[in-house]
């Protein structure tokens, strides 16, 4: 349903870092189905972000990819070190709750 769409995507959203794993039982799915989920929603532009190599999600905003994109215009050729370095700057990995 609708509903629990979009449940799922405010429960991303406002995590910002999930565990696949957790957000399948979270939603009683199967870890692959919520993978699956992830993924068409990205492909559908209501989730931004990227899957890390241990199996977690992470909730990028727009405004983060425009600080970062716009950062590698800026400097141009870049190194994967100090991308990374300006990323842990300009992305949040803390949950969208803490904003206020």
């Amino acid at each position: 349903s609708q509903k629990l769409l979009q449940e799922f995507v405010d429960y991303v959203k406002s995590h910002k870092v999930v565990l696949l794993e957790d957000l399948a039982s979270e939603f009683n799915l199967a870890t692959q189905d919520a993978i699956d989920r992830v993924e068409s929603l990205q492909a559908a532009n209501r989730l931004t972000g990227i899957v890390d190599d241990r199996g977690k999600f992470i909730y990028i905003t727009e405004e983060e990819m425009d600080k970062v994109a716009k950062f590698i215009q800026r400097r141009g050729r870049l190194g994967f070190a100090e991308l990374s370095k300006e990323c842990n700057k300009l992305i949040r990995l803390d949950g969208e709750a803490d904003k206020n």
